[in-house]
């Protein structure tokens, strides 16, 4: 007699990381473009977007 073996269906799904990393950490974005860039010794902290920084950033960095 024959052991009984259901038929297995493979699913497969492609997600991009991008989209894994957010369903598990919805805040993501919102911290990644808040890092902290400079902090005095008082406390008194300057958070910026670390990506828009730098010698080859096409953002100005001058405020108006």
């Amino acid at each position: 007699m024959a052991r009984y073996t259901p038929r297995v269906q493979v699913r497969t799904v492609q997600m991009p990381y991008r989209a894994l990393v957010l369903r598990a950490d919805p805040d993501f974005e919102r911290s990644k473009r808040k890092e902290p860039f400079y902090q005095f010794s008082n406390g008194r902290r300057f958070d910026e977007d670390t990506s828009r920084q730098g010698p080859y950033s096409t953002v100005p960095n001058i405020r108006e």
